[in-house]
């Protein structure tokens, strides 16, 4: 990773280093970066295909991510609204279910 954006500083006319570092950003979900690194790429390559795909998974990436973190959050509100009413959903009140013991053969 550092190494291509090193790449990218030293050459910021290299389609292929901005192209890479969007391959690299995207493998460990940093979709924001990967989106700008791709972007990087197509504004120096319009027709990378590479490039154009790459910035497509990122930008899906990216909206799974902020779904998921929409799901948590509403998800955490109903579950505080219900301990604010009372209205918890476990089995707090049920009674332990008595442990098995085995029985010995003598």
């Amino acid at each position: 990773m550092r190494a291509y954006r090193q790449a990218t500083r030293l050459k910021p006319d290299d389609e292929e280093a901005f192209y890479q570092l969007g391959k690299a950003e995207t493998k460990l979900a940093h979709y924001p970066e990967a989106v700008a690194a791709f972007q990087k790429a197509l504004e120096l390559d319009p027709n990378d295909s590479r490039a154009s795909d790459g910035l497509e998974n990122a930008q899906e990436g990216a909206q799974r991510i902020r779904e998921g973190k929409k799901h948590a959050e509403e998800m955490l509100k109903k579950q505080q609204n219900a301990n604010a009413n009372g209205n918890m959903n476990s089995n707090s009140s049920a009674k332990p279910t008595p442990k098995r013991t085995q029985s010995k053969p003598w």
